[in-house]
């Protein structure tokens, strides 16, 4: 893997979908990479030119950004990569779904192995349409996202919003999957984050948030990702400077995934930790709560149907906001536990977290409020 040179920048919001650098440096962006192609030059964020499997290793996608942290990946996953490309992508998703759907803690790794074969589909049938015909509706949509993001990488820079917005409803997706894979391909075409941001912000409302999210997901596992080794607390990544980043009339959604954005850029598995960090966020009296609940969605990646166990993680958060993240999780958790066949869950959990429980399922569903 070609190693990258670290410069710290930051920027602040000035008028909508611009941002311009300040020069105080804090935040940890790594700068892209000089390849040689033959007599060309190009710049690649990552050089993933061989697929072969080699453990322990990054290198393993192809040329351009990726919105995902490749050695997150197990042998596991590598192996359904294997199975796509040789049964065929209907095939393996079959065979995954089942796998995956049996336990929670199989999430963080089933988004980026789909991220993954979307990008595979999109390079095999170089056409956008067909590559999404593989599309299940599974892991929340990172099949889409990948394709999306191969498609970037040979995208008319040219192209209006307009034909942008038209490309999603002629694809009929759902209009969260469609815009955020839409952020993906923008940030194949620019290095340029104030850029992508306003192409981004050009997008009618049904698709200008979740463009913002795809584009600032790839961002942060791209540019902010610091170096395992990097000695500073929290490597030095901020959520709210994260969030400063975001044009203010979105900035009340960025608080909604902050927290998780923290836990992948810092490969920091420590929640209350993240919930720490929460408290930065203090544009209304509302922005740590919505980062705490967005933390929350994040449990069952480690507490697997354990309900008890997802009450105790968000237990290691500040006071103030571990019932956020306690509604959030077993809300969430039950949804996924109706959805895979199983019993509800509060029947399952102590008596002492029964009343939590049933609050949780009980509440109304805040996400993105």
């Amino acid at each position: 893997m070609s190693s990258s040179l670290l410069v710290l920048v930051s920027f602040s919001s000035s008028k909508e979908g611009q941002i311009q650098p300040r020069e105080a440096l804090s935040l940890s962006v790594y700068t892209s990479t000089s390849t040689t192609l033959g007599n060309q030059t190009s710049t690649q964020v990552d050089t993933h030119a061989d697929f072969s499997h080699t453990s322990g290793t990054q290198d393993r996608s192809e040329n351009g950004l990726v919105a995902d942290d490749l050695t997150s990946l197990r042998d596991e996953e590598w192996a359904w990569v294997t199975r796509a490309e040789s049964a065929g992508f209907d095939v393996a998703f079959t065979e995954m779904v089942k796998q995956y759907d049996s336990d929670p803690r199989n999430s963080p790794h089933c988004h980026q192995l789909v991220h993954e074969l979307g990008r595979r589909a999109y390079k095999k049938h170089t056409d956008l349409e067909k590559a999404l015909s593989y599309e299940v509706g599974w892991c929340g949509g990172g099949f889409t996202h990948g394709v999306f993001e191969a498609w970037g990488r040979t995208f008319d820079a040219s192209k209006s919003s307009s034909d942008l917005a038209a490309k999603c409803a002629s694809l009929s997706l759902r209009d969260q999957s469609c815009g955020h894979g839409i952020g993906h391909a923008v940030m194949q075409t620019t290095p340029k984050l104030p850029d992508a941001l306003a192409t981004c912000g050009s997008l009618p409302d049904n698709l200008a948030w979740d463009c913002i999210d795809g584009v600032m997901m790839l961002y942060s596992q791209s540019y902010l990702a610091p170096a395992l080794d990097d000695p500073r607390p929290d490597m030095g990544f901020s959520i709210k400077e994260f969030c400063d980043l975001i044009p203010s009339k979105y900035l009340q959604k960025c608080e909604w995934i902050a927290g998780a954005t923290w836990l992948g850029v810092t490969r920091n598995p420590d929640r209350g930790r993240a919930m720490e960090q929460c408290l930065s966020l203090k544009a209304s009296k509302d922005s740590a709560t919505r980062c705490a609940y967005g933390i929350g969605d994040t449990v069952p990646d480690v507490s697997g149907w354990d309900g008890d166990k997802a009450v105790e993680v968000c237990k290691t958060g500040p006071d103030n906001l571990e019932s956020w993240c306690i509604e959030s999780a077993l809300r969430l958790l039950n949804n996924f536990m109706r959805d895979a066949g199983k019993p509800d869950l509060c029947p399952t959990v102590s008596q002492a977290n029964r009343n939590l429980c049933q609050e949780a399922i009980l509440a109304p569903d805040r996400r993105r409020v």
